[in-house]
């Protein structure tokens, strides 16, 4: 079942599957898949499936919907387009997460590398101290 897959933005990690004829995305509390991006429109995109392909359609949002970087009034997706409601990249999933190239390519990306391990301490010399007299 597809699915949008939040990338980067407001609620990074947060995904929506696509189970019925369309879906709304945007800050309105009634769409299909609400965003937290004071960037992104109340109702921002539409996702529509037509015939087992899936499309997404700019609903006359402020700032437009960018699909891989171009801006889209209405475009036909394909499994790992990236679009950008707001400050917001979605994923557009069509693959099984766990079986997909492109889920374990995007899951690879999106994993930070681990930090690299401290610095040895240097070993000090010890202080002398003067006497007192």
């Amino acid at each position: 079942m597809p699915r949008l897959v939040i990338k980067h933005g407001p609620g990074i990690g947060r995904d929506h599957a696509l189970g019925g004829a369309e879906c709304v995305v945007g800050r309105d509390p009634t769409a299909h898949f609400t965003l937290d991006d004071a960037v992104a429109s109340r109702r921002h995109v539409r996702f529509v499936s037509e015939a087992g392909l899936w499309y997404a359609e700019d609903l006359g949002s402020t700032n437009g919907t960018l699909v891989n970087g171009k801006r889209a009034q209405r475009v036909r997706l394909h499994d790992g387009d990236v679009i950008r409601v707001g400050n917001t990249h979605l994923s557009f999933v069509q693959k099984d997460l766990l079986g997909s190239s492109t889920a374990r390519r995007a899951r690879a990306v999106e994993t930070p590398p681990p930090p690299p391990p401290p610095a040895p301490k240097r070993a000090s010399a010890p202080v002398r101290r003067r006497r007192r007299r």
